[in-house]
């Protein structure tokens, strides 16, 4: 039997989140930049890159 998730809690408000209201970001300088999900399903299907400095040598 799977164990039940724990909820999902605002860590200023301790108040529960739903999942509906869970989204993905980061912190650009302290403005929060959302991503949405057809931009990640976007980057997912690009190729990898090296980045300048990766030379693995």
């Amino acid at each position: 039997m799977a164990a039940d998730p724990q909820p999902e809690v605002n860590e200023r408000t301790g108040e529960e989140v739903g999942l509906s209201d869970i989204v993905k970001g980061y912190d650009a300088d302290g403005e929060y930049v959302l991503v949405e999900p057809k931009e990640l399903d976007e980057i997912a299907l690009r190729p990898a890159r090296a980045q300048p400095g990766d030379c693995g040598g």
